[in-house]
C-alpha cells in the first residue's frame, strides 16, 4: 500500500468514531481488507453512516423531568454515576420513576446515538405501557424515537433511540448478535424479580462487559438486596458496582390483617370453647372491598393469582352492586385495549383486579387501597413428582411490602392483608430466585437452547449446586435431549471443547413448559400419533391424584374407582376417567357435577387443576403446530374451563407460536397465572426457534449421535419392537386408544423407571440394581407382568412403583439408544448369514433388556470376525457361493481328500492352518464377512483372477507318497452295468470303506459276483486280513501275512473266481499247508474291507444300505418292482392329423425304460407318418429336436392352409415363368417348400416347437395371420435365386471344359435341390444369387481363365476334403452343429473370392481362415 493510501485509511479509521457501533464494526472489517481502489467507495459508505448517526443525534427530543417523581431529584447523581462507571445499580421503590426517567437521563448523556438504549421489562404489558409513557413525556410518536418490541409486535425503527422490550427478546437477539453491537446502553429493569431470563441476562452481560468497554449497563431494582447485584458486577479488583438509591413517592400506609381463618366463640357457655371458621377467599375479598369503600374515595387494587380467580372475584363483586364502581381486570394476556382502561381517566370508583403484574412492573394510577390475599402462582419444581408446577403459594415479605406500597403513591393508603400478622412474620424475607426453584434439567435445556454456554461456568448471580447440574445433564442425556458437540463462545468464535448441544428432540422439548421427562413423553407422543391421549396423562401426572381414598371410606372409594381400571396399565385408567368426566360435565350442571365428584370420591378442585393444565398444554402444542393424532380428545371443562383455555381472539393469536424460552424459563405453561416475567417467554423463544431453523418434527428422527454399532442395534431393536407390537395388537383393537404408542411415548420419559420381574416373585429389578414392587393399589399388583414402567418410585416400608404399566423391552432398547450397554459372547460363524455372529446381552442401567440375541459380530470385533470368516467360510467351506476360485479350490481339496479316503491315509492333505495362512496373506484386513468379500473380490478378480486359486502344491503335503488312480476306480462295472463307487475313511461309521451305489431300478439285475475282491488298492490289505482270520495252527504257516498276501494275489486273476477260493488255494501252495475257503472268515474282517451296498433312487437319496447284497434286495423288493413298472409305462401314440389331449396328448421331454436291467432313456417326439403325426420315442435329443420341428410344422401347415394363387397372384408373368423352372418340380411344390420354410421361421419366432395341445392352439392363433405374407415374401426371395441359376445353367451348356463344368454342376446341385427353400431359410436365400452369379461368371470367363480356374479348383477341393474329414470325425449329433455348417458356407464364400472376386464377400475369407475354423472345431 502506498503512503498516500495508508494516510487515507488512517483518516477513514478516525472517522469511524462518528458512526454507529454496528456500522463501525462492519466498516472496520472492510477497511482491514480494503485495497486502494476500494477507498472511495468506503469513504462514501462512512459518510452515509455518519449522516445516519447525525440524524439520530438530531432526533433527540427536548428532555424534561416530572418534578414530582423522586428520581428527578437524583438525576444528576444518576447521570454522574452512569458517566463514570460501566455498570450502575439504581435501587428505588416502585413508583419512584426510575423506569421512565433513567432512559431520558441516558439520552441526555449522549447515549442512544451510536447504539440504541435497550430497556428490558419482564412483561409485555410493562414494555408497551412504559414505552407509551416515555413517548408521551418526550412528545414523540410511539415507534419513532421511542419504540418497543414484544412477541408478535415490533414498534421500533432505525430512528428509535430507546427500545423497550421483554427480556426474552434481548435473549433471542443474543443468538444473532453475540456482542450486542446494536446497543450502547442496556437497562435491566425489575432485576429483583430474579426470573430465569433476568439471571441469564445478568450472567451473560458479566461475560460480555470486558469485551464491550463502551457498553453501559444499568440495573434497576426495588430496594431488595441491591448489594447482591453490585457484588455480581464488581470490578476486577473486587470493587462493587456503585448503587444509587432513590426514595419512592410514599405516603403512610395502614396495614389491616383480616385472616381467612377466624377463631370464633363456641356454642357452649364455656369462655375457653372456640371454633375455627375458614372463610371463602372470594367472599373475604368482597368483604375487604366493602370495608375499604367505607373509608372514603379512591380506587382499590386487588392482587389475585390468575385469570380464573380474577373472573370469579369479578363476578362476586358485581353481585354486590357497588354504586358508581367499575370492575377492571389486568393481566398479561388481556387484550391491549382492555389493558389501557386501567390507565385511562375515569369517573366514579374503580376496583382493579390484577395478577402480580401490578406488583412492581406497573404503577396503576389513583390507587389508595390494596387487598392482598398473600398468594401468587409461583413456578416450582417438585422433586417428588418430577414435575414443574405452578402452585399457589404465599408470597414473600418483600412481595407483600411491594403490594402494600402500591396504595401509598397519591395519598395515605390502606392495605388489607387476608392473612395474619404472625403469618407475615413467618414468611421468607425474599422470593426465592427462580433458578433455585426450577428443575435444573429444564434450566440446562433452556440455556442450551438459547446458546448461553456451559451452565457450570456460567456466572450466575447465585449459582446452583454443581451436583444438581451434573444430575440435570445426565437426565437430559438419558432423554436424548443433549449431545456433546461444538458451541460458540461469547465473541462468536467456535469452541470445540465438547459443549452440550441440542438434539432435534431436545429442540422440541425446549419448547414445552413441563418437566423434561414429561416433555420427552409429549415429543414422542407427537411422533407416535397419540399426542391427545398423552396430554391427558401428562397433565394427570403433574398434579395430585384426583381420586380420593378417605380412610373411613376406603372400600367404597375403591369400588367407585374400579370402574376406571384398565388391565395392564394404570396410565390408561386416567384416559378412562377423563372420558367419564367429559361425559358427566356435558350432561350435568355445575352443582350436580360438584355433587357427583363428592359422591364418587373425586376431588373437584384437582379435577379443575387437571383440566386447566391439560388446556394449557394443549394450547402450547397447538401453537407448535403439533397434531393430536389420537381422536381429538377434548378436556372435560368445569366452570369456565373453555374460557380458561381460549379467552378472546387476541389471546388466541397471542398463544400461537409460543416457544421454548417464553414458557419454560419462568412462566412454565400457566395461562391463568401471571408469574414473574411471564410476558417475555415467547419473545426469546420465537427468535431462538427461528435461529435454530425451527423445531425438528420429522417422525422417527434419531435424537442421539450413534455409532455404526448403535445403528445396527437400533435396527434390531426396531425389529423387536414390531414383533412386540404384533403381540399386543389384539389388546389395542379392544381399546379406544392406541395403547402401544401411548406406552412407548410414556416410556421415553421413564427409561430409568423400567423394571423386570425376577423369576416368579412379585419383585422387580430396576435401574441401578434397585428392587421394587408394584404399589398394592395398582391394577397390576395382583398379576404383575414380566416388564413394567412406573411413573415414580416411592420408598416407605419398601420401594414401591406407583402408577405402572406393562411394557416391552424392545421399546426401551429403541428409545434408550446409546444408553444401552451391550456385551457379546460365543462368537461363531453362521453360514446362513455369511458372517460371524455372537450372542448379545443388552442392559439399561443394569436391567437386562435382551439376553442371548444373535447379532452380526463384524462391527463389534472385526479382527476375530475376519478370522472366523477365513477359517470357516474359505478354509472349511461353510459357504454357499458361485465364485469360481472357491469351486475350484473345493474341488481340489475334495479330490485330495478323496484320495485320502481311498488310500485310507491322513498325510496327503495339508492341515487347515496352511490353508488359513494362504487366505490370510491375500484377503484384506477389512474383509470380515461374505458381503465384504464379494465387494472386494469383484475388483480384485479383474486384476488377478487366479489370486485365490490353490495349486496342487498348496494342498498336498510335500512328503506324501504318490498314488495310482487305477487302484481306486470311480466306478464298478458288471457286464453292461456301471455303478459309481465312493470311499470313506471314517472308522466306526457304517459307510467306512468302499460303497457301491446301485440305482433301485437296477438292483434286481445286479449279481453278487466280484464284489468280494474290493478295489485293487485294497486287495493286499484284504488278503492280509483274511490270513489273520485263519486259525492259529494254519496262520503260523503263512506269516508274515502281508508278504504271503502279496505273493498269493500275484498268482490270481482278479474277479475270475471268488477271492476266498483262489486265496485259499494259493496260500495252501505257498505255505505247504491245506487251507480251505471256509477257513477264511469274511465275517471276521474289519468293516472297511467288506463292500457296502447302497440302493439309491433317481434323486440320489439312499434308500437303504447293507453289507449283504441279497439282504438289500429282500429289504427293497417292493420299491424295485414299483420303479420298474413306472419305467415301462407306454409313451407312444398312433398317428393323428389333429393334436388334442386324446389323440397325441402332451409330449414329455424324456422317458426312461429298463432294458436288461439297464436304464434306457428315451426322447418322445412328434414324428410325421403318412398323412398324420405320431408320438414316437427316439434315441437322442438331436433326433428328438429334429422330429419335433418336423412334426409341429406338419400339424401347423395342416391347420393353416395357403393358396398358391394367393401368394403368387401379384407376380409378373416373367417371374411366374422363372418360378415354374425350380428344383421342386412345379410351382405348387415350390410354394409348399416356401410354406415349410415360413412355418419354421414363425415357429422359431414364437419360441420353438410346443409340447401340449393348448400350446399348439396358441401357436396356430399366432401364426395364422402371418403365414401368407411370410410365404409371399419367400417367393419373392426365390425369384432372383432361380434367375441366377438359369444364367449359370445357360453358361454351363456352352462350357467345353468338362472338369470345370462338372465342378459347377455339382455346386448347383448342392445349392439347389427339392426342398432347398426350407433347408436354407430366408437368410441363406439372400446369399444364393451371389454364389450362382459367381458360378456363371466363372463359366463365362472360360476358356481364357481355365488355367487359373483349375488352380483355384485345387484349393477349393482341398478345403472340401478337409471339411469332409472334419464331419466324419465328429459324432453324429455334432455334425449338423452351427459352427460345422458355417465352415461349408465359408467354402462357398471362398469360391466367390477365387472365381468371381469382383462380386465380393461379406467378410474376409481364405484357405487359412477355413483351416483355422476347422481346427477350432476339432479342439
Amino acid at each position: 500500500m502506498t503512503r498516500t493510501a495508508s494516510s487515507g485509511t488512517r483518516a477513514l479509521r478516525t472517522r469511524l468514531a462518528e458512526v454507529s457501533l454496528r456500522d463501525e464494526h462492519r466498516l472496520r472489517r472492510k477497511l482491514d481488507r480494503a485495497r486502494p481502489d476500494d477507498l472511495p467507495a468506503l469513504e462514501a459508505e462512512i459518510a452515509a453512516a455518519a449522516t445516519r448517526a447525525d440524524n439520530r443525534r438530531a432526533a433527540v427530543p427536548r428532555i424534561t423531568y416530572p418534578e414530582q417523581l423522586p428520581v428527578s431529584a437524583r438525576r444528576d447523581d444518576i447521570a454522574a454515576a452512569i458517566a463514570a462507571n460501566q455498570v450502575v445499580i439504581v435501587a428505588g421503590e416502585t413508583g419512584s420513576g426510575k423506569t421512565t426517567q433513567i432512559p431520558k437521563i441516558c439520552l441526555e448523556l449522549g447515549r442512544g446515538i451510536r447504539g440504541t438504549i435497550g430497556h428490558t421489562q419482564p412483561r409485555r404489558l410493562a414494555a408497551r405501557t412504559v414505552a407509551e409513557r416515555i413517548a408521551e413525556e418526550l412528545g414523540s410518536e410511539l415507534g419513532d424515537v421511542i419504540g418497543y418490541t414484544v412477541r408478535f409486535t415490533d414498534q421500533a425503527s432505525d430512528r428509535t433511540l430507546v427500545k423497550l422490550m421483554t427480556d426474552g427478546i434481548l435473549l433471542a437477539e443474543i443468538q444473532r448478535d453475540r456482542m450486542l453491537r446494536r446497543y450502547d446502553t442496556i437497562i435491566i429493569d425489575e432485576a429483583h424479580e430474579r426470573s430465569l431470563n433476568i439471571d441469564f441476562l445478568l450472567g451473560y452481560l458479566k461475560q460480555l462487559l470486558p469485551r464491550r468497554p463502551d457498553l453501559k449497563v444499568i440495573i434497576t431494582s426495588a430496594t431488595i438486596d441491591p448489594e447482591l447485584f453490585a457484588r455480581h458486577f464488581a470490578a476486577a479488583d473486587g470493587t462493587p458496582a456503585p448503587i444509587v438509591e432513590v426514595s419512592g413517592r410514599s405516603y403512610p400506609v395502614e396495614l389491616r390483617y383480616r385472616p381467612l381463618s377466624l377463631e370464633l366463640p363456641g356454642s357452649t357457655d364455656d369462655e375457653d370453647d372456640t371454633r375455627i371458621v375458614d372463610r371463602d377467599p372470594t367472599d373475604a375479598i368482597a368483604d375487604a372491598v366493602t370495608e375499604l369503600f367505607a373509608e372514603g374515595d379512591g380506587d382499590v387494587l386487588v392482587f389475585l393469582s390468575g385469570e380464573r380467580e380474577i373472573r370469579d372475584t369479578a363476578d362476586a363483586l358485581r353481585d354486590l352492586r357497588l354504586p358508581r364502581t367499575e370492575i377492571v381486570p389486568l393481566y398479561a394476556r388481556l387484550a391491549a385495549a382492555e389493558q389501557h382502561k386501567v390507565f385511562a381517566p375515569h369517573t366514579g370508583r374503580r376496583v382493579v383486579l390484577a395478577t402480580n403484574v401490578a406488583e412492581t412492573s406497573l404503577t396503576v394510577p389513583g390507587i389508595r387501597y390494596v387487598v392482598d390475599p398473600g398468594t401468587a402462582r409461583i413456578s416450582r419444581y417438585s422433586m417428588r413428582t418430577k414435575v414443574q408446577r405452578l402452585p399457589i403459594e404465599p408470597v414473600s415479605q418483600a412481595s407483600a411490602r411491594q403490594r402494600s406500597g402500591r396504595c401509598g403513591r397519591v395519598a395515605d393508603g390502606i392495605c388489607i392483608r387476608l392473612y395474619s400478622e404472625d403469618d407475615f412474620q413467618a414468611r421468607p424475607a425474599f422470593t426465592e430466585p427462580e433458578i433455585l426453584r426450577t428443575n435444573l434439567a429444564a434450566v440446562i435445556l433452556q440455556m442450551t437452547a438459547l446458546g448461553l454456554g456451559d451452565i457450570e461456568s456460567f456466572p450466575f448471580v447465585e449459582a446452583p449446586d454443581r451436583r444438581a447440574i451434573r444430575d440435570g445433564i445426565a437426565l437430559l442425556e438419558e432423554l436424548g435431549a443433549l449431545a456433546h458437540g461444538s458451541a460458540k463462545s461469547v465473541d462468536g468464535e467456535a469452541d470445540s471443547g465438547g459443549q452440550l448441544t441440542l438434539t432435534p428432540i431436545g429442540r422440541e422439548m425446549a419448547q414445552l413448559p413441563v418437566d423434561p421427562r414429561m416433555a420427552r413423553m409429549l415429543v414422542e407422543a407427537q411422533r407416535n400419533g397419540c399426542l391427545d391421549e398423552v396430554l391427558v396423562i401428562v397433565a394427570a401426572l403433574s398434579i395430585q391424584d384426583v381420586r380420593e381414598r378417605p380412610v373411613e371410606h376406603q372400600q367404597a372409594a375403591d369400588a367407585q374407582h374400579a370402574r376406571f381400571t384398565v388391565d395392564g396399565s394404570d396410565f390408561l385408567a386416567y384416559l378412562r376417567l377423563w372420558d367419564y368426566l367429559t361425559e358427566q360435565r356435558k350432561s350435568l350442571s355445575s352443582n350436580q357435577f360438584r355433587r357427583m365428584c363428592r359422591d364418587e370420591f373425586l376431588h373437584y378442585l384437582r379435577i379443575r387443576e387437571w383440566q386447566d393444565l391439560h388446556g394449557q398444554l394443549r394450547t402450547i402444542t397447538r401453537g407448535l403446530g403439533w397434531n393430536g393424532g389420537g381422536g381429538g380428545r377434548g378436556p372435560a371443562q368445569a366452570e369456565g374451563g373453555d374460557q380458561a383455555v381460549d379467552s378472546g381472539a387476541d389471546r388466541r393469536r397471542g398463544r400461537r407460536g409460543r416457544s421454548n424460552s417464553e414458557r419454560a424459563l419462568t412462566e412454565s405453561g400457566t395461562i391463568d397465572s401471571e408469574p414473574a416475567n411471564s410476558d417475555a417467554r415467547g419473545d426469546s423463544a420465537r427468535s431462538a426457534t427461528r435461529q435454530a431453523g425451527g423445531p425438528s418434527r420429522r417422525a422417527g428422527s434419531d435424537t442421539r449421535q450413534r455409532t455404526q454399532r448403535g445403528d445396527q442395534t437400533s435396527a434390531r431393536a426396531k425389529a423387536g419392537q414390531r414383533q412386540a407390537e404384533s403381540v399386543i395388537a389384539d389388546d389395542d383393537a379392544s381399546m379406544p386408544w392406541p395403547s402401544a404408542q401411548i406406552h412407548q411415548s410414556l416410556l421415553a420419559g421413564m427409561l430409568s423407571h423400567l423394571g423386570v420381574r425376577e423369576a416368579e416373585s412379585r419383585e422387580f429389578l430396576g435401574a441401578r440394581n434397585a428392587k421394587f414392587m408394584i404399589f398394592p393399589g395398582s391394577s397390576l399388583a395382583k398379576k404383575p407382568p414380566r416388564w413394567v414402567m412406573a411413573a415414580e418410585l416411592v420408598e416407605t416400608s419398601r420401594l414401591w412403583g406407583r402408577i405402572a404399566a406393562k411394557v416391552e423391552p424392545e421399546w426401551a432398547e429403541r428409545l434408550a439408544g446409546e444408553l444401552v450397554k451391550r456385551t457379546y459372547s460365543e462368537p461363531h460363524w453362521s453360514s446362513k448369514r455369511g458372517a460371524a455372529r455372537a450372542y448379545e446381552r443388552a442392559t439399561l442401567y443394569g436391567v437386562p433388556l435382551v439376553t442371548g440375541r444373535p447379532v452380526d459380530y463384524g462391527r463389534i470385533d472385526p479382527e476375530l470376525s475376519r478370522e472366523l470368516f477365513i477359517r470357516h467360510a474359505l478354509v472349511q467351506g461353510e459357504w454357499q457361493t458361485r465364485h469360481g476360485f472357491f469351486a475350484r479350490n473345493r474341488a481340489l481339496i475334495d479330490d485330495v481328500a478323496d484320495l485320502e479316503h481311498r488310500a485310507r491315509r491322513r498325510d496327503i492333505l495339508v492341515d487347515d492352518e496352511v490353508l488359513f495362512e494362504f487366505y490370510e496373506r491375500r484377503v484384506p484386513a477389512d474383509v470380515v464377512s461374505v458381503r465384504h468379500f464379494d465387494s472386494w473380490w469383484r475388483k480384485a478378480e479383474r486384476a488377478n483372477p487366479a489370486l485365490l486359486d490353490f495349486s496342487t502344491d498348496t494342498v498336498v503335503n510335500a512328503g506324501a507318497a504318490a498314488l495310482d488312480p487305477t487302484d481306486f476306480p470311480d466306478a464298478w462295472r458288471q457286464g453292461e452295468l456301471s455303478f459309481p463307487l465312493t470311499y470313506q475313511f471314517e472308522p466306526g461309521q457304517d459307510d467306512d470303506g468302499v460303497t457301491v451305489r446301485i440305482p433301485v431300478e437296477q438292483l434286481a439285475h445286479v449279481r453278487a459276483v466280484g464284489f468280494d475282491w474290493l478295489v485293487p488298492g485294497m486287495r493286499e490289505e484284504l488278503a492280509a486280513a483274511f490270513i489273520k482270520t485263519l486259525p492259529k495252527t494254519l496262520r503260523r504257516a503263512v506269516v508274515p501275512a502281508p508278504d504271503f498276501a502279496a505273493a498269493a494275489l500275484r498268482g490270481l486273476t482278479p474277479r475270475a473266481e471268488p477271492l476266498r477260493t483262489g486265496l485259499s488255494r494259493e496260500l495252501s501252495r505257498l505255505g505247504s499247508v491245506t487251507i480251505g475257503a471256509d477257513d477264511l472268515s469274511p465275517t471276521a474282517l474289519p468293516d472297511h474291507l467288506r463292500m457296502t451296498f447302497a440302493a439309491v433312487e433317481r434323486g440320489g437319496r439312499v434308500l437303504a444300505k447293507s453289507k449283504s447284497l441279497a439282504q438289500l434286495k429282500t429289504q427293497l423288493a417292493e420299491q424295485v418292482s414299483a420303479s420298474v413298472a413306472r419305467a415301462t409305462a407306454g409313451a407312444e401314440r398312433a398317428p393323428a392329423t389333429v393334436w388334442t389331449s386324446e389323440s397325441l396328448g402332451a409330449v414329455a421331454p424324456t422317458v426312461r425304460r429298463e432294458v436288461a436291467g439297464q436304464t434306457v432313456t428315451g426322447y418322445p417326439a412328434l414324428v410325421p407318418e403318412g398323412d398324420g403325426v405320431a408320438v414316437r420315442v427316439l434315441s437322442s435329443p438331436a433326433e428328438q429336436a429334429a422330429a419335433m420341428r418336423a412334426g409341429v410344422r406338419t400339424l401347423l401347415l395342416a391347420a393353416v392352409p395357403t393358396s398358391t394363387r394367393a401368394v403368387t397372384g401379384g407376380l409378373p408373368p416373367a417371374d411366374r415363368l422363372a418360378l415354374s423352372q425350380n428344383p421342386d418340380g412345379s410351382l405348387d411344390k415350390l410354394v409348399e417348400d416356401c410354406r415349410v420354410a415360413a412355418a419354421d421361421e414363425l415357429i422359431a419366432a414364437a419360441g420353438g416347437p410346443v409340447r401340449t395341445p393348448a400350446e399348439f392352439d396358441k401357436l396356430v392363433s399366432t401364426v395364422r395371420p402371418q403365414l401368407s405374407s411370410a410365404v409371399a415374401g419367400l417367393i419373392r426371395s426365390v425369384t432372383p435365386v432361380l434367375a441366377a441359376a438359369h444364367q449359370a445353367r445357360a453358361a454351363l451348356a456352352d462350357t467345353v471344359e468338362a472338369d470345370i463344368a462338372d465342378d459347377v454342376r455339382q455346386q448347383l446341385d448342392d445349392l439347389l435341390f427339392p426342398g432347398f427353400v426350407a433347408e436354407w431359410g430366408r437368410a441363406r436365400l439372400r446369399e444364393l444369387p451371389r454364389y450362382l452369379l459367381a458360378a456363371a461368371q466363372r463359366l463365362e470367363s472360360l476358356p481364357g481363365s481355365a488355367v487359373r480356374d483349375r488352380q483355384g479348383m485345387v484349393e477349393v477341393d482341398r478345403m472340401l476334403a478337409a471339411y469332409d474329414r472334419l464331419v466324419r470325425s465328429l459324432p453324429e449329433g455334432r455334425r449338423n452343429a452351427r459352427d460345422v455348417t458355417e465352415v461349408w458356407w465359408m467354402i462357398e464364400e471362398f469360391r466367390v473370392s477365387v472365381f468371381a472376386q469382383k462380386l465380393g464377400t461379406p467378410y474376409p475369407v481364405s484357405a487359412k481362415r477355413i483351416e483355422k475354423a476347422i481346427s477350432a472345431i476339432r479342439r
